[in-house]
């Protein structure tokens, strides 16, 4: 019986050493920055960072034009780009300054943005656009879709 014993303890003294020598996961890191359009702050937008390989994460831009995480974020190397603010709904009309970005900085792939996110230093960022910036070579935007005519009111018929 006490042998039955000595083995157990052994057992979970060799589990709980073996435990301690792993990682509690990848590596993370807080970001913060900011956005700027023109020389001013980017409001009523956000910036969306993107690995293939990591994951994704957007984060809103304040009246300032800055940005903070509000969790940490994988570390590694991330493509940037410009995407909607929190209350605005993907793919409606843009208006403000929001409008006055190009296409490219829409996309992940064009907008020459990257951020690389160390677990060992602050991970400060500030993206400068320029409303005037030509696309980069082969850059093809989106079509537009035209959004559906609304409804009739009821009791109206569309003829």
């Amino acid at each position: 019986m006490r042998s039955n014993y000595l083995a157990a303890v052994a057992f979970v003294v060799t589990v709980a050493l073996v435990g301690c020598g792993q990682s509690s996961g990848p590596e993370k890191a807080d970001v913060t920055g900011v956005v700027h359009l023109d020389g001013k702050p980017l409001t009523d937008a956000s910036i969306r960072f993107h690995s293939d390989s990591i994951g994704s994460a957007a984060f809103p831009l304040n009246e300032s034009g800055e940005f903070k995480s509000r969790f940490p974020i994988r570390v590694g190397e991330y493509l940037v780009a410009v995407d909607y603010g929190v209350e605005r709904m993907p793919g409606g009309p843009l208006s403000g300054d929001l409008a006055k970005v190009p296409e490219h900085f829409w996309s992940l792939n064009d907008s020459g943005l990257t951020a690389t996110v160390s677990g060992d230093s602050e991970n400060v960022y500030t993206f400068d656009i320029d409303s005037s910036a030509k696309a980069p070579a082969g850059f093809r935007p989106k079509k537009k879709k035209s959004a559906p005519p609304p409804a009739a009111p009821p009791g109206i018929e569309d003829k």
